[in-house]
């Protein structure tokens, strides 16, 4: 049945001989001339709503990118504006500032992203905020999606009133989402998704009319969520079209507004690829551009050029060469040029100093640059229409006079200890070379009257000074060398670890004078004060750990660990200390909990043990320690952590106590708290950003908002009065997603045999009411449990997934298949739909019991196919199944 809506949507209709009235009082519209253009992707994750501004730029609300990606008119990546809370609506006043939907609140920002306050009463004042608008006196309008009605407050963001209830009647509404305001006729169109229709007001909130209703086909709606509209150019705009996003169609429909309305064209269809939409959830008429921008929910945004004289999508830097500039010159005048995709503009500029523009004629460019004495620095830069920059640039030696030479270029830094020089030279000058800094000196050699050449070998490591002279002139240079790898320290669990804790800390700490950069499993890591922590979350099996340190000469070293994670090794707790703490003392008391009967050693040593206590004193040297803590079980099984402290007799001390090391977790937010010594200066930050902190004599705690999904790290420093410093980190992995859980073949009887598949982050447990009948964590995420000649109860069977932040999903063996009915009422109605959409846009988060009944797609051969998670497709099925055109 897809595949025929998809066909009929593929389908442009036109309208003839239809009489409009419009709003404006203008002639009967017409089906808009229709060019796909390429999607623009760059920055984007998921788009919701879209706006622009006077100058065309694209601003796009992202709920998973973190804040609002604003493009250039031609689609080109600007910045992105972060927001607090995944943005939902947006739109902009007159003086640029940002009004965005927030879930249960809206804010305006500024465009750094800065909140200059929220709207109305602030958090709470809306159940869910969606669209948004600005009438022509700048107030503003937010439709309320869980509260049924529209919002309205000043242009300074002072509450005025609202309108519509929960219903289906006229000035009624049932899940109100997209909204936009009518200039012509100074009314206000809201979406209301749920009743399939697009309902006007005036701006007082008085009911005008209805366009379209629920269902499929033209003037038909299954699940709108945006509208924009269409206005002639000129300085008397009249309207001309209206479009509508049909989420569910997966298309956008274009009617003449005028009147009862009338169907002009369906635009896009269901798909991927150029002009092809899925889900897409807003729609913008781009009058600059004479463009039609649709936010698809395959992560793109969707562009279509109405008419003739629409601006096409261009985001590729021109194309543009500098022919090869010689080593030196005698002249202070030097003619550059290349070439230059056709229509871009050049500057060229020397040294760094003022750009001036070249002369382009055709796919070529030429100037005439001023050298200075010695070594010039020539930088070329196009710049095409839409503004994307493409830079190349040189080098050359201006020699003041014939009887100097000049040297040609040098690496800056080597790696071996030896360099060839080669450079230019007036005819019949001979040059001599001494390494000053090792005292040795070089032949050199004449391949032609004007060039000469000389290998330096020997060349001490460090700076090596080489002067160069003629019997009236000489030159220096510095040639540096750096042989040895950077100074690489991985403070981390020890290769070949096994561990039944999810979640550890990996501290790196790299010295090289020369210092290129980290990686970790090939992604660069920032380093502060030489020194980056970061959690470690192991997955089923084996986890890998490659961390490479390289400096700018090509030198380079590389730490590997593998670290396996085993469900049954040994309990194995560390009380003291808290990992990542700073000591002025040599001498640290590490201890413990472990079960009884487990040996625990400290450094390979074994530990003092006390009932189920253990401690170990270790002694510490000067920086970074790594304290390995290791328990064996006389089963055999092995498990290991670790803990990073570092001794500085004379650096603050700062300590997070709570929690003591690395963690992931599900909740919305993290208090940290520990202890600081006197007479210090204490701050914080949450992923770069200041945050406060609390201090009450030598304890101090703050609280981090664990918003997004994702590592946070929480940076704690303390600074003395001679300025001194020390920080340290905790890492706080956030994790709502509940593991996938499959259970194949449910069957009753039980079988014998359960098997099934599940997140490589999470741990399956079987059991009934008597306990614990199989733990498993594969690296394939594949279980299977055979509990023949295994006493258990078939009723209480039950199948857990547990990940390392808490996050737990349960099946029972007698799982019914998914049915849509969501709050278990027996049917599947609108109910559940709304309930499943507000999951799929991450309003509220999902439970056990939704992912039991509403994880249903995709569909295969007719049957659900869980996918372990609950999305817009799951919507759509549902919604399908309410309305009587889908069963499984």
């Amino acid at each position: 049945m897809a595949g025929m809506v998809r066909k009929l949507l593929a389908v442009v209709v036109v309208i003839v001989g239809v009489q409009a009235v419009g709003i404006a009082g203008g002639l009967a519209a017409t089906p808009p001339q229709v060019t796909p253009l390429p999607s623009v992707t760059d920055g984007l994750r998921s788009p919701v709503r879209l706006a622009t501004d006077s100058s065309g730029n694209l601003y796009v609300t992202d709920s998973r990118g973190g804040g609002i990606v604003r493009f250039t008119s031609t689609g080109r990546f600007d910045r992105l504006i972060p927001t607090a809370k995944a943005p939902q609506g947006v739109a902009l006043t007159a003086t640029g500032n940002l009004v965005v939907s927030q879930g249960d609140f809206v804010a305006l920002m500024d465009q750094t992203g800065k909140e200059l306050r929220r709207l109305g009463s602030g958090t709470g004042q809306f159940k869910m905020a969606n669209g948004v608008v600005l009438d022509a006196a700048g107030r503003i309008y937010v439709t309320d999606s869980l509260g049924n009605c529209v919002q309205v407050f000043t242009a300074t963001g002072d509450y005025l009133s609202r309108f519509g209830t929960a219903g289906f009647g006229s000035g009624q509404f049932n899940m109100p989402t997209g909204i936009a305001y009518e200039k012509i006729s100074g009314q206000l169109a809201v979406v209301d998704s749920l009743n399939g229709r697009i309902q006007f007001f005036d701006t007082n909130g008085i009911f005008q009319r209805t366009l379209c209703s629920f269902g499929s086909g033209p003037l038909k709606l299954t699940l709108p969520q945006g509208i924009t509209f269409e206005y002639s150019a000129g300085a008397t705009p009249t309207l001309l079209r209206m479009y509508v996003v049909d989420s569910f169609q997966s298309t956008v429909q274009v009617i003449d507004p005028a009147g009862s309305g009338a169907f002009l064209a369906f635009i896009g269809s269901y798909g991927a690829g150029t002009g092809l939409l899925n889900a897409p959830s807003d729609a913008l008429f781009d009058a600059a551009g004479s463009r039609l921008v649709v936010a698809n929910g395959a992560g793109d945004m969707v562009l279509y050029g109405i008419g003739a004289g629409y601006l096409p999508v261009d985001t590729t830097p021109p194309a543009i060469t500098l022919d090869p500039l010689p080593v030196s010159t005698l002249t202070a005048s030097l003619a550059v040029g290349g070439s230059v995709e056709a229509g871009a503009t050049v500057t060229v500029s020397v040294n760094g100093g003022v750009a001036k523009p070249a002369v382009t004629s055709g796919s070529g460019w030429s100037a005439t640059v001023a050298l200075t004495p010695g070594l010039n620095s020539i930088t070329v830069q196009a710049v095409d229409a839409a503004g994307n920059i493409a830079t190349v640039g040189g080098s050359v030696v201006l020699t003041v006079t014939n009887t100097f030479f000049s040297i040609g270029p040098v690496p800056p830094l080597l790696n071996t200890t030896s360099v060839t020089l080669t450079g230019s030279r007036a005819a019949g000058v001979s040059l001599a070379i001494l390494n000053g800094t090792t005292g040795a000196t070089a032949a050199v050699t004449y391949p032609t009257s004007s060039t000469w050449r000389s290998v330096l070998s020997g060349l001490a490591e460090g700076a090596n000074l080489i002067t160069l002279s003629t019997g009236g002139a000489s030159e220096s240079l510095v040639v540096t060398v750096d042989t040895r790898a950077p100074q690489l320290v991985v403070s981390t669990l020890a290769n070949g670890s096994r561990s039944g804790v999810r979640v550890h800390n990996v501290t790196i700490a790299a010295v090289d004078p020369h210092l290129q950069g980290v990686t970790v499993n090939g992604k660069a890591v920032t380093l502060v004060n030489g020194s980056a922590s970061m959690p470690l979350v192991l997955a089923n099996g084996v986890t890998t750990l490659t961390v490479t340190a390289s400096d700018q000469a090509g030198n380079s070293v590389t730490d590997g660990r593998s670290v396996t994670f085993d469900p049954a090794a040994p309990e194995l707790a560390v009380v003291a200390p808290s990992d990542g703490s700073r000591t002025r003392t040599p001498v640290v008391e590490v201890a413990g909990t472990a079960p009884a009967g487990v040996t625990v050693t400290v450094n390979g040593v074994v530990a003092t043990v006390s009932d189920t206590g253990w401690s170990r004193r270790v002694t510490l040297a000067p920086g970074l320690n790594t304290i390995e803590i290791g328990a064996a079980a006389s089963s055999g099984a092995t498990a290991r952590l670790k803990r990073t402290v570092f001794y500085d007799a004379d650096a603050p001390q700062a300590v997070i106590v709570s929690p003591a090391e690395d963690l992931a977790t599900v909740a919305e937010s993290i208090v940290i708290s520990g202890a600081v010594e006197d007479g210090v200066t204490l701050s914080a930050t949450v992923d770069g950003a200041a945050v406060p902190v609390t201090l009450t004599g030598s304890a101090f705690s703050l609280t981090v908002p664990a918003g997004l999904e994702g590592a946070h790290a929480v940076t704690v420093t303390a600074t003395d009065a001679t300025g001194a410093s020390a920080s340290t980190t905790r890492n706080l992995v956030v994790d709502r997603t509940p593991p996938l859980l499959l259970i194949a073949g449910q069957t009753s009887p039980p079988p014998a045999v359960l098997a099934g598949t599940a997140g490589r982050d999470a741990t399956v447990m079987v059991s009934d009411r008597s306990g614990t009948l199989g733990l498993f964590a594969s690296s394939d995420g594949a279980w299977s449990i055979n509990l023949a000649g295994t006493p258990h109860d078939p009723a209480t069977l039950r199948i857990t997934a547990t990940d390392a932040a808490g996050n737990v999903t349960a099946r029972s063996l007698s799982a019914p298949v998914p049915t849509g009915d969501v709050n278990s009422d027996g049917t599947v109605t609108i109910a559940d739909v709304l309930r499943v959409l507000r999951i799929a846009v991450g309003a509220v988060a999902p439970t056990a019991d939704d992912y039991a009944a509403a994880d249903v797609g995709p569909l295969v051969n007719g049957m659900v196919r869980p996918d372990g998670k609950i999305d817009l497709q799951d919507a759509i099925l549902i919604l399908r199944k309410s309305i009587g055109v889908q069963t499984w």
